[in-house]
């Protein structure tokens, strides 16, 4: 099962290639930081932190087509800003491999759209 919606890079590419991978690039540029700003948020116990960091990731994964990711990142913002620990501890392991998938297939897409992006 894909984690990408292919759907939504097809139709940024109607926008010109470079918007693809200008978009793609941000993503797995600072994708990373944010889920390391949602573990350390989550270490110190700064929910708030959390919560901002999942609001940004949730944009940016959206924008590139990842919907699971995005909705993982969608509920530990919410569990975040009702301040339940618990349920943020739960879903982060979630949310990293999530990440993975996505990094993983965003770039298969890249190299399969290879031949016409220049």
């Amino acid at each position: 099962m894909s984690v990408i919606d292919r759907l939504t890079l097809e139709n940024l590419r109607t926008l010109g290639d470079a918007v693809v991978l200008q978009l793609t690039e941000a993503f797995s540029n600072n994708a990373p930081a944010r889920i390391e700003q949602v573990r350390s948020g989550l270490a110190s116990g700064d929910l708030e932190a959390v919560r901002r960091s999942c609001h940004s990731l949730k944009s940016t994964a959206a924008a590139v087509g990842g919907l699971p990711l995005a909705e993982t990142a969608r509920r530990i913002e919410a569990a975040a800003s009702a301040g339940r620990v618990a349920e943020v501890q739960e879903l982060v392991p979630e949310l990293e491999g999530c990440f993975d998938l996505t990094l993983l297939e965003l770039r298969q897409y890249i190299d399969e759209a290879a031949g016409g992006i220049p």
